[in-house]
């Protein structure tokens, strides 16, 4: 309120100077293109006056504490030296008796109410009072527009009253208007904070939903982007705002959906919603699984002027219901074991040693013996089988206790660097974390994780390629802002080649019961990978493309103080 009062003063303070200036002024002109003599001494005077104390005023502004005081000192003022003004200028039938009525309407204006009817009243005492001396021929007023004549009775009574009413009357619609202005300034400011905090609150609202909303305009350009939307796309709104929605969703089939209705709304044909589940790829590479909702938005006549996109990450939920699924049919596929392996092996067991014991007695040609031997081989390449079988329905008890992930992929890598399987030429690169990376585990069954993952790799370079092979390890840390701790949480295993990749059909199917794209391949060497990492709580990832490589991201618990202890 001072604020709004100050700067009133100081519009008061430049308008009147400017006010004075042009009318007296004009007065100087009018002299000079008649003929008659300026009465330039006054004026000058009078304007030179009014000059000294609007600088004064502006210097003393910043001084006062209170500024209705000095606010009602000016305008008072100011009635003085119209009424001088108007002496100046032909006392009563001055032209410029209007200037009474502008400091009024200022009163009224810049104050409360009843500054209005005090600075009316202040005029009409100071116009009555000059016009009865001027009518007794106490005063006689100086004249610049033409000869001054002596007002008679009538004339007098006329002008006064009539005066003086107008001065009551313009102060009353004045400060009636002021005020209705000042109460619809409070009522305005008013809404304006309450529109101010429910722009907030859904600004908040927006920010802190769960779930990722984009709004884009017709043209398809980006315009809001809220937090989770950035947590789950890996794009920051200052990086995306203004362009195409397409920047997000490009390499999934939403976007020939979003394509779709906004051309349908350019044709008034755009259906209200629609609905999606896919998978998206992040600008960090993170493949998510989404569920979209995509809806209209209508200005108040009903045209779309922009679409809505909701959507929640499920990439949680879908591989809490891969691994449900692929538990239930490990459990399907153990109690089939369970039931049928004994009936294999029994007879398995009989062809085996009854060829050994014929082969022993009997004598066969080159073809002959060749044959019992394939016999022989496929009989223990199955029995082979249904062994795995066993192990993986029933599996051994982990021994757990504590080791290094460093090390076990160093004692992976020594093996596998002096194995058979090692071909010529291949590259195994090793990087691991600086700080060691203990774990609650058993440390032969996270080799055979390892040396499982390595020899896929191995086998999925093309004998025409220069193979390579990543290790890393590297430790990882909670993400939750100002977390006291500071330490790592997980430890973090990836292993990639650039062979031949997983196929987009096939990437689903790794861990499946046997499923496998080798020729000789059992289809359970994956699946004893990730039952090992899941009995140790961790978690196995992949990300592989057809002809570029594979990468295997093992995420496991490492040994706190607390479960050491």
């Amino acid at each position: 309120m001072k604020n709004d009062l100050f700067d009133k003063i100081k519009i008061l303070m430049f308008a009147r100077v400017i006010a004075v200036s042009l009318i007296l002024g004009t007065v100087i002109l009018y002299q000079i293109k008649i003929g008659q003599p300026a009465y330039i001494p006054p004026i000058s005077f009078i304007i030179s006056f009014i000059y000294f104390v609007s600088i004064f005023y502006a210097l003393s502004l910043r001084y006062f504490q209170n500024l209705e005081p000095f606010a009602y000192t000016q305008l008072l003022v100011d009635i003085f030296l119209e009424a001088i003004i108007v002496y100046v200028t032909g006392g009563l039938n001055s032209p410029l008796i209007f200037l009474y009525v502008l400091s009024i309407m200022s009163g009224s204006i810049l104050l409360r109410v009843p500054v209005g009817y005090v600075l009316a009243s202040a005029a009409s005492i100071i116009y009555g009072l000059m016009a009865n001396l001027e009518l007794y021929g106490l005063i006689v007023p100086i004249n610049v527009f033409e000869i001054y004549t002596r007002p008679l009775h009538g004339e007098v009574l006329y002008k006064v009253s009539t005066n003086i009413a107008a001065f009551y009357i313009i102060a009353f619609l004045t400060s009636y208007l002021a005020e209705n202005l000042r109460k619809t300034g409070v009522a305005l400011e008013a809404k304006s904070v309450d529109l101010r905090k429910l722009k907030k609150f859904h600004e908040n609202v927006v920010a802190t939903m769960g779930g990722g909303l984009v709004a884009y305009d017709i043209k398809g350009n980006i315009v809001s982007f809220n937090r989770a939307a950035e947590n789950i796309t890996g794009y920051k709104y200052e990086d995306i705002a203004g362009l195409s929605v397409d920047t997000i969703f490009k390499e999934s089939g939403l976007k020939e959906i979003i394509e779709r209705m906004r051309l349908e709304s350019l044709q008034g044909t755009v259906r209200r919603e629609e609905r999606w589940e896919g998978f998206v790829k992040g600008r960090d590479g993170r493949v998510a699984f989404l569920s979209v909702t995509l809806s209209v938005l209508e200005e108040e006549k009903g045209y779309p002027i922009g679409f809505i996109c909701l959507f929640q990450d499920l990439t949680s939920m879908k591989d809490m219901e891969s691994r449900i699924e692929r538990s239930e049919r490990l459990s399907a596929l153990g109690r089939i074991v369970a039931e049928v392996a004994h009936e294999i092996r029994n007879p398995l067991a009989s062809i085996s040693g009854s060829i050994q014991l014929l082969k022993g007695k009997l004598l066969f040609d080159g073809g002959d013996k060749k044959l019992m031997d394939i016999i022989v081989r496929e009989t223990d390449s199955l029995n082979n089988i249904i062994t795995g079988f066993i192990r993986h329905a029933a599996p051994a008890k982990a021994s757990l206790a504590r080791c290094d992930l460093n090390i076990v992929i160093e004692d992976t890598v020594f093996l596998l660097k002096n194995s058979a399987k090692m071909p010529d030429g291949l590259e195994i690169e090793v990087s691991l974390s600086d700080k060691p990376l203990p774990v609650m585990g058993d440390s032969e069954m996270l080799k055979q994780v390892m040396w499982n993952l390595s020899i896929n790799a191995l086998e999925a370079i093309p004998p025409d390629r220069v193979g390579y092979i990543t290790i890393k390890s590297s430790p990882l840390y909670p993400k939750r802002v100002g977390d006291p701790s500071g330490k790592a949480v997980k430890g973090e295993i990836v292993i990639e080649d650039n062979g031949g990749g997983i196929t987009e059909e096939n990437l689903p199917k790794i861990f499946n019961p046997l499923f496998s794209t080798k020729d000789m391949g059992t289809g359970l060497g994956l699946v004893a990978v990730h039952r090992i990492v899941e009995e140790h709580g961790g978690t196995i990832g992949v990300d592989s493309r057809e002809g570029e490589g594979t990468k295997f991201i093992l995420r496991l618990p490492l040994l706190t103080e607390d479960r050491a202890s």
